[in-house]
């Protein structure tokens, strides 16, 4: 999860937000390639009282696919861990995402080890067991507090329009204060436009 002076300095929008997701497989092909594959989302709620619907994933996926990156540690633009300039090893390999029954799976393929060290310590870190978290960064367009009339829970906000922009191989896949504060104004500004909307439909 990158801290909110990396947010800013990265430029992301205020609706930029992160999910989480697991490793599910790992192999080594016949041609050498190191791939995994994860679950990156589903529609479970999480801990932050959110879901994100299957179909919001859909409209935009293919964006993602046509330029799909796998990065360390959400690292896409500098090096935060020593604000150096960035260092381009941190875009550890290539990923396809798809829709798979009731998931978002991410398919990566990290870099030879020849070409990219940090990719083959992630790599066999992988194999090791040690790391198996997934995070994707994600741009929000449309959502909704839950409607208990359509079988939603009130105190849950539903995303229905999301924009997958990366994917990340993780150490903690997540810090609840830190999102939070992300969620928080972006979800106060959905909820005023959806009452604005329900309280222009009941003046006709």
């Amino acid at each position: 999860m990158a801290t909110a002076a990396a947010q800013a300095q990265n430029n992301q929008p205020d609706n930029y937000m992160r999910a989480f997701g697991s490793l599910t497989k790992k192999e080594v092909r016949e041609d050498g390639a190191r791939t995994a594959l994860f679950v990156a989302s589903t529609e479970a709620r999480d801990r932050h009282s959110t879901i994100i619907y299957l179909d919001a994933w859909k409209k935009r996926l293919s964006r993602f696919n046509n330029n799909g990156i796998i990065a360390y540690q959400h690292e896409t633009s500098r090096d935060w861990f020593d604000m150096q300039a960035f260092n381009p090893d941190y875009i550890i390999g290539t990923g396809r995402a798809y829709i798979e029954g009731d998931k978002l799976m991410c398919e990566v393929t990290l870099e030879k080890s020849d070409t990219n060290p940090i990719a083959d310590k992630v790599w066999n870190k992988i194999e090791a067991g040690i790391l198996k978290a997934m995070s994707v960064g994600f741009i929000a367009h449309d959502g909704h507090w839950g409607d208990p009339d359509e079988d939603e829970d009130s105190g849950t906000f539903y995303f229905t329009d999301v924009e997958l922009v990366e994917c990340s191989i993780v150490n903690i896949p997540s810090n609840y204060e830190e999102i939070k504060r992300y969620l928080s104004s972006w979800i106060t500004e959905q909820q005023q436009k959806h009452e604005k909307k329900k309280t222009n439909n009941d003046d006709f």
